[in-house]
């Protein structure tokens, strides 16, 4: 019965796999991921980082956007001292499509990324293009 139940559940789990594509950024950077010290210099370095994590993740998003799979991006900021954060973003294939929608734009599906990755990374500059 145990076996059965393990074999169910790889079963299960690997199914999952196969049903995502998974993406891998990295990115070094000499900014701190979280800081007390709230200067414009840290903002403007920030943002600057993060609209180029944008534009990454959009163009694979616009690369994948006819495939039935999830997008699950794992975004790797690495820091010159050898501290590193994970930002994982998942993008549903349903929703996917409605961002990639000929009668919306493609600036909503920037502006939640970009705001997603904002709130992980600890900058408060709202999306602007």
């Amino acid at each position: 019965m145990n076996r059965f139940l393990i074999t169910l559940l790889i079963g299960f789990s690997s199914l999952q796999l196969y049903a995502q594509q998974q993406i891998t950024l990295t990115y070094q950077t000499e900014l701190p991921f979280q800081t007390a010290f709230d200067s414009e210099f840290y903002h403007l370095e920030s943002s600057m980082l993060l609209r180029v994590v944008t534009q990454e993740i959009t163009a694979a998003a616009e690369q994948h956007q006819n495939q039935p799979k999830d997008l699950v991006f794992y975004v790797n900021f690495k820091s010159l001292t050898g501290a590193s954060l994970r930002v994982d973003y998942g993008v549903n294939a349903e929703v996917l499509a409605f961002y990639f929608d000929p009668a919306r734009s493609i600036e909503v599906f920037k502006t939640d990324t970009y705001n997603w990755m904002n709130r992980a990374f600890r900058s408060n500059i709202p999306f602007k293009d």
